[in-house]
């Protein structure tokens, strides 16, 4: 994706995207988020609590962005199907925080109704190149960043269709053809089957490698970026269909596999493309066995502990605090999807999944 943007270096009008909503680029996924939640609240008067709901399952750069905008993160429990336990993110929000983020995990749609200070955040999700998409929530953040969706190997948006968004303090990323052509370089260098098992089999070089960074700074990419983003999701719209059925077809590879894939997520259900398969195992040990059988095939536990643990939080508080998302942290693996495995590869995990996923191995490996 990102070789097939480099010819469309400089600028472009955006509007041609998503008639009638504001698009703002900025330096990476998590700038965004933290352009959007900073938006919401210099909105608010100033005695209102500067806190930010985020999903306790989630990628740390939740955190940090709300970190960076001077709140506080309070964290509201996901049920199995990665969607607000009793809708916690209204209740949380009402209750003590001045915005929301909800995340559609892996790219399944399973978000809450609008609110007026709802973020929808769309870093894992191909929505927004499916024909006629409009953006949802008060604000909807998109990343480009590596290994996304639709990856330009830098950069995100902030999407809106009822304001128009201003990174306050922001300065300008400063971005060459010529960077940009190396990286790019770099990065299809780096997801070659034999060089990308290498790498994620040493624990410092892991892709998949979770921890908790602080956001250094947030800055706006230069105007000649909007052709790079323009071609980008020109080119997404393109292959959607691919993508999709692609998703089925690795769906279908794990239910007949025994796997337990979350509802939502059903051919039957799901229309859109996934960023990875979420399944999850009878049992902890069992989604261990899982990734440490198949990680030469793209399985991975991603996250492996939930956000509130990754942030210190003792597991005991967390498993009683945040059930859900404990759960799902401990039991989750996800695969990979979108042509990435041939033939045999694909046989290979069928057999993995088959041996720990089937009901039946609960009581196999203990948790």
């Amino acid at each position: 994706m990102a070789f097939g943007a480099l010819k469309s270096f400089g600028i472009k009008d955006l509007s041609e995207l998503w008639p009638g909503v504001d698009v703002c680029l900025m330096s990476s996924g998590t700038s965004a988020l933290a352009c959007a939640i900073g938006q919401l609240l210099a909105e608010l008067p100033s005695e209102y609590p500067r806190r930010v709901a985020l999903p306790a399952y989630g990628c740390p750069s939740l955190v940090a962005a709300a970190l960076w905008c001077g709140a506080t993160p309070v964290y509201y429990d996901l049920a199995e199907d990665f969607s607000p336990v009793d809708d916690g993110v209204v209740r949380v929000l009402a209750d003590e925080c001045a915005v929301a983020v909800h995340v559609d995990a892996f790219g399944a749609a399973v978000g809450p109704a609008d609110h007026p200070r709802l973020i929808r955040d769309l870093a894992q999700s191909f929505a927004m190149y499916a024909p006629g998409w409009q953006p949802s929530g008060c604000l909807t953040v998109v990343s480009t960043g590596r290994a996304k969706p639709m990856s330009l190997l830098r950069g995100g948006a902030v999407l809106s269709r009822t304001t128009t968004v201003h990174p306050k303090l922001a300065a300008e990323e400063v971005v060459s053809r010529s960077e940009f052509a190396l990286r790019a370089g770099l990065y299809a260098l780096t997801q070659r089957a034999a060089v990308l098992g290498v790498v994620s089999s040493i624990p410092r070089l892991a892709p998949t490698a979770t921890g908790f960074s602080p956001l250094a700074d947030v800055r706006r990419m230069p105007p000649q970026w909007s052709g790079v983003f323009s071609a980008g999701v020109v080119a997404a719209r393109e292959q959607f269909s691919r993508w999709r059925d692609e998703t089925n077809d690795m769906l279908m590879l794990a239910m007949e596999s025994g796997a337990c894939v979350p509802q939502i997520i059903d051919p039957g259900c799901n229309q859109l493309p996934l960023w990875r398969i979420p399944v999850l195992c009878p049992s902890i040990g069992a989604a261990a066995a899982l990734a440490a059988d198949g990680w030469h095939l793209g399985v991975s536990r991603l996250y492996g502990r939930t956000l509130p643990g990754i942030m210190g939080f003792h597991q005991d508080t967390v498993a009683r605090r945040w059930p859900g998302a404990s759960d799902i942290a401990q039991r989750l693996v996800t695969l990979p999807t979108h042509g990435r495995l041939s033939a045999r590869q694909r046989r290979q995990l069928g057999q993995l999944l088959s041996q720990w996923c089937r009901s039946g191995r609960r009581s196999a490996v203990s948790a």
